[in-house]
């Protein structure tokens, strides 16, 4: 930083993306070149420096912050590459360029990661997302990853992961923005009514999808998906951030639910937290959110107790744990089991979580320690 490497990184970074928006596709029947692969490849290596560079570096980050035009620039950046990746003509893209596609998901995840470090607790960073527009970017941007995932239904399990990564980073950073701007929940919330995008997508058909598999729904059934319950968590912290000092925004969420009530949220919270937990990556800053929104969505219509309970129990007691050690939160016996994760008697050790195959088990493992490094940077 005091040799200026930042500010040469971040020049490069500003004529590269200028330089890739005239090599993008312009229609269908374009490619995407080798010269545009080129400018690809260039821009992730610089964005990956940036990445290591502001990676819970406060100095890096508030020094990176008083420049507008690399938020600029990231927001360019994630708008186009977005739009290529997830937009219309994308499903035909895929089917014939997935090398080079992945190679536009992967550029895209990698300026979503230096946009996820600089916004974290930093609200000078939230106010330039919010004087360039942020919002509405991510969330129209959220709105074509989640519409591919809705229509491509038999992709291959690197579109599968492509997707879930650029849902789950975008509603990260979405997160981050409006947990201490105001500015940004505003606009957040009129981006929504106007355009349905978070209500149709993240409020009630996110929350729906969730509602079908066996670790939220009320049956008897463990037919359920790891990365429905990470996405389900950062929904709701998302929808809970929203509503938090809103009577408006809180009755408009609740209106999306399918039960008009915040039972499903409280429920995706409850086992966001158990497998946080479960890993050993539920830090104190990630219980204090949960328990934060915790008490919003009780405030806002009540809602199941055992789970409200479950939330609280289990953030609580592990915040409280990791803050004695000054180490990160250990491992603990819990598998999910009927919708709540219960602690393991003896007689249990090394079993995996109930009703599942080893095969269901390193998923939830490797999806959760995805999310363990982006939870270091979200929340309170």
């Amino acid at each position: 930083m005091r040799s200026g490497g930042l500010n040469v990184l971040a020049v490069e970074l500003v004529k590269q993306v200028y330089r890739l928006e005239e090599l993008l596709p312009s229609t269908q029947k374009d490619k995407v070149t080798v010269e545009c692969a080129r400018s690809l490849h260039h821009i992730n290596s610089v964005l990956r420096v940036f990445d290591q560079a502001t990676f819970l570096t406060v100095d890096v980050q508030q020094y990176v912050s008083r420049q507008r035009n690399i938020f600029a620039v990231l927001l360019k950046l994630i708008k186009l590459l977005s739009e290529l990746s997830w937009g219309r003509e994308a499903r035909t893209r895929w089917g014939v360029e997935v090398s080079r596609m992945s190679l536009v998901v992967e550029v895209l995840l990698s300026a979503l990661r230096v946009l996820l470090n600089l916004t974290h607790h930093n609200t000078e960073a939230a106010g330039h997302v919010h004087a360039l527009e942020g919002m509405q970017l991510l969330v129209n941007a959220f709105s074509q990853v989640w519409g591919a995932v809705e229509t491509h239904k038999l992709q291959s399990s690197t579109q599968k992961k492509n997707e879930f990564d650029s849902c789950l980073l975008l509603l990260s950073v979405m997160v981050n923005s409006i947990e201490l701007s105001e500015e940004n929940r505003d606009a957040l919330a009129a981006w929504s009514y106007d355009d349905g995008a978070m209500s149709a997508q993240a409020g009630c058909d996110l929350p729906e999808a969730l509602d079908t598999s066996g670790a939220f729904s009320g049956e008897d059934s463990d037919d359920w998906s790891p990365e429905d319950v990470i996405l389900g968590g950062c929904t709701s912290l998302l929808l809970g951030y929203l509503m938090r000092g809103s009577a408006a925004n809180s009755a408009a969420v609740l209106k999306a639910m399918p039960d008009g009530s915040p039972r499903l949220l409280l429920r995706a919270l409850a086992v966001f937290a158990a497998c946080h937990s479960q890993i050993g990556a539920l830090t104190p800053e990630v219980a204090k959110s949960v328990l934060l929104i915790e008490k919003v969505l009780k405030a806002s219509g009540g809602g199941d107790s055992n789970e409200s309970d479950l939330v609280e129990t289990k953030a609580s007691k592990d915040s409280v744990e990791s803050q004695r050690s000054g180490v990160s939160t250990p491992s603990l016996k819990t598998r999910a089991m009927k919708n709540l994760c219960s602690n393991l008697d003896d007689s249990d050790e090394g079993e995996g979580l109930h009703g599942q195959t080893q095969e269901e088990v390193a998923m939830l493992k490797r999806v959760a320690t995805l999310d363990s490094r982006n939870s270091l940077e979200i929340g309170m």
